[in-house]
């Protein structure tokens, strides 16, 4: 007969139709326990590896489980999601399958990526795992969106670049969830397509080790021809003179906030707004949550909006901006001259000698507060906590109100302070205490799964079955207690006894959901029952345990047998030769014969029809012609490339080449296509190679930031053609931001006379920026040649 039953195990509940998801940061445990306890619907975080946030202090299991088990218990339950989402070689796999198993034992929600091997290992073999991707998946148009949702995503996280329409008609069309940033800090690049800190200080962005080179300081150079073709035309056609190139920080973004147009989002159909921070404290992560959570309701109170800015500009921010959500030639997106925390206004120098400030404070001060101060001709502010405040009057006070001409005491260190010089509140005490919350027990925190338990009593013995089933596995383990036992003189103290021990399951992964006990008439000692139900439980955790570790070994055996399917390479003497520019190879070989080069790709886009086709006509049988989509194709110019697109097609052109997977999704699946893959799809491991050989790609373009050992695993590991870049010369960024227009002023695409600026850093850096339509990309000053 059932004894005792539980009357709140309940499913988790998915969010409510129509409600706008608010996501925050995680990067530690404090943290997601700020974002929850200020209204966040969700939360992101990493793990110790694989995460694009590597320095972030990020979770140990332990922390991951009690974090979802916490989410998944509210009355309105939270999410919990997990970046995976960095490059992974082909040596690292199994400890990704290990991670993918990890996040399935704790129950997390979904799992962020940006590896199409890491995608198709979710897909294929932690399928209660949603897939969501990776803005540095730099998915930007509805074509890329589709393609996502064909690889299995869920959800996608837009390019930060996207205006409100572009957002707008991208999610009201797509077949899955669209994410997009609403605040904190922004690259110049790209997401996903910098390849700056990797190329040039060994440090990729894409495995989460980003050195952060846009936060430097770039002097421009002298404007004049380089004395080599850059990327193979003419220098005399591309160069343009006009004025100096800007100097300063002219990479270095200012701060996405974009919480005045939620409104405008929300109505656009999208289905989660994303604060950024993985590497901020936990006192941040309350104040953003909890400014746009009620920006997002709509529940502030006159001027309790001003304050909750200011608030979360004094625990970190840079300047403010909306990026191209309105404009997308925004002026002003860039802060040349100061990095890193700025903090709130808080009032103008009025009078400093070199042992005290005074001003007149527009905001309340206490000992202790930190200001900063924006000095001249320096990257970084100078700051100083405040040790004593004097008002006007002479008396000292440990807190001054708003609108207080007071005195502080400056440091011995402090530079001079000219009259007028701004300040800004860099730190406050006040702040810090109106953003407390409670971190609750970790004890009580385990994800655990319902168990049923069986016992059946005769005088001579006790039969224990329990059974349970957790991530899928049916888990079943049975024990037996000997007796002779003697009859009960009162059952129902029989039936309390049974009950009381096996609700006492502690530390275990299970709660008990239902519980029998078949002829309570004999007496059974109380520490009988807890060593069986410690027999029980001590079984069917060590049956999960196995079961987990045998579903791992399984994909690891799978793994070392899974590779694409094979196919011959090309000849060792190929040479591959892409540009993006037909009319200079028209000009270098007029016949069309291009020595020891097999194939010729162009770039779409750029080129005219006609310039492309004259191309193609005169190359000889013996190369191959291919088409190339660009790897960026926003709503101005996506309709001019599929004109292009159907121009081709038209003409039986089957070879094409992908370097963002809306390539795979502007043409057609089932013509059959011959597709390559330029680096951008980033095929560093076997399994994105598979991924790519299913969806049609049959040649891979190494990428640039590859190592020659995980090269030689993947040439190793398959027998699929890959391409090696000898001559190389990739876009360290790509970026819709003008470097020359850092200062904020910009003359328009019609009057732009500059095509290209040299600058250099305090480490010997030089770059060159070249305008393309006004998208930017920032190279090398000199190609690379390899071996």
């Amino acid at each position: 007969m059932p004894i005792w039953t539980p009357s709140a195990v309940m499913p988790n509940k998915p969010a409510p139709a129509g409600r706008v998801e608010l996501l925050a940061p995680a990067g530690e445990r404090a943290a997601a326990y700020a974002a929850f306890a200020f209204g966040a619907d969700a939360v992101y975080t990493g793990l110790p590896r694989f995460s694009a946030r590597a320095e972030a202090v990020n979770l140990s299991s332990r922390e991951l489980e009690e974090i979802t088990t916490y989410a998944h218990s509210r009355a309105r339950p939270k999410r919990v999601y997990v970046t995976l989402n960095t490059l992974i070689r082909e040596e690292e796999l199994p400890e990704v399958v290990r991670a993918l198993a990890l996040c399935e034992a704790c129950g997390v929600d979904a799992v962020i990526v940006q590896d199409l091997g890491v995608a198709r290992l979710v897909r294929r073999h932690f399928p209660s795992l949603k897939l969501h991707a990776s803005t540095q998946l730099a998915l930007h148009n509805l074509e890329g969106v589709q393609a996502a949702a064909r690889l299995g995503f869920r959800r996608v996280t837009l390019a930060r670049e996207l205006t409100l329409d572009e957002i707008r008609s991208i999610a009201r069309k797509a077949p899955v969830e669209i994410e997009i940033f609403l605040h904190g800090a922004l690259c110049y690049s790209y997401s996903g397509l910098c390849l700056y800190s990797a190329l040039l200080r060994q440090r990729s962005g894409n495995r989460g080790a980003c050195a952060y080179p846009c936060r430097m300081v770039f002097h421009a150079m002298e404007n004049k021809p380089p004395d080599f073709p850059h990327d193979g035309k003419k220098v005399s056609t591309r160069w343009k003179t006009g004025a100096p190139a800007a100097g300063g920080m002219v990479f270095s973004m200012k701060d996405l906030a974009n919480g005045a147009s939620i409104p405008e989002l929300a109505a656009a159909s999208v289905a989660s707004l994303k604060i950024e921070g993985r590497k901020k404290s936990p006192l941040y992560v309350a104040a953003a949550v909890n400014y746009h959570r009620k920006l997002l309701d709509r529940s502030f109170q006159p001027g309790e909006q001003e304050e909750a800015a200011r608030d979360l500009q004094t625990i970190f921010s840079r300047p403010w901006t909306p990026l191209y959500l309105k404009n997308r030639r925004q002026p002003g997106v860039v802060d040349p001259n100061i990095t890193g925390h700025r903090g709130t206004p808080l009032g103008r120098v009025e009078h400093a000698t070199r042992d005290y400030l005074q001003f007149r404070t527009h905001l309340p001060l206490e000992v202790h507060d930190g200001i900063q101060i924006d000095l001249p001709g320096e990257a970084r502010p100078f700051g100083f906590a405040v040790e004593a405040i004097t008002l006007h009057t002479g008396r000292r006070v440990f807190e001054a109100p708003a609108d207080s001409l007071i005195e502080v005491p400056l440091p011995p260190q402090a530079p001079f302070l000219a009259k007028g010089t701004p300040l800004f509140l860099a730190s406050s005490q006040a702040v810090k205490r109106r953003y407390r919350f409670d971190l609750p027990n970790p004890c009580d925190l385990r994800r655990r799964f319902p168990l049923q338990v069986v016992l059946r009593l005769s005088q001579t013995d006790l039969q224990a079955k329990a059974t349970a089933k957790a991530d899928g596995f049916s888990l079943e383990a049975n024990a037996t207690l000997f007796g002779p036992f003697e009859k009960a003189h009162r059952p129902q103290a029989v039936e309390q006894a049974v009950e009381t021990a096996f609700s006492k399951l502690g530390d275990t992964p299970f709660t008990l959901c239902s519980l029998c006990l078949d002829c309570p008439d004999f007496f059974i000692p109380v520490s009988k029952l807890n060593a069986l139900r410690r027999d029980l439980m001590d079984q069917l955790t060590a049956r999960l345990q196995s079961a987990r570790e045998a579903k791992t070994a399984g994909i690891l055996s799978h793994l070392k047998s899974a590779a694409p399917e094979a196919r011959q390479k090309s000849p060792a003497a190929a040479f591959l030769l892409k540009t993006d520019q037909p009319d200079v190879l028209l000009d270098a070989f007029p016949d069309g014969r291009i020595p020891r080069v097999t194939e010729v790709i162009v770039e779409l886009g750029r080129a005219s029809v006609e310039a492309i086709e004259a191309l193609q006509h005169l190359l000889p049988d013996a190369i191959d012609f291919r088409l190339a989509l660009p790897v960026i194709t926003r709503s101005w110019n996506r309709e001019a490339l599929k004109a292009q697109i159907r121009h081709f097609l038209d003409r039986g052109q089957m070879l094409w080449e992908a370097a963002n997977l809306s390539a795979l999704d502007f043409l057609p699946r089932n013509g059959g296509i011959q597709w390559s893959a330029d680096w951008p799809l980033y095929t560093l491991n076997t399994e994105a190679m598979a991924e790519g050989w299913e969806a049609g790609v049959r040649r891979f373009t190494l990428s640039p930031e590859d190592t020659l050992e995980n090269i030689r695993r993947l040439v190793l590991a398959s027998a699929a053609p890959f391409v090696w870049p000898v001559h190389r010369d990739p876009p360290l960024f790509i970026s819709e931001t003008c470097p020359q227009a850092a200062g904020g002023s910009c003359p328009g695409p019609a009057q732009c006379t500059l095509d290209m600026q040299t600058r250099t850093n305090k480490a010997g850096e030089t770059v060159v920026s070249v305008n393309r339509g006004c998208r930017f990309y920032t190279l090398l000053e000199r190609p690379m040649l390899l071996p």
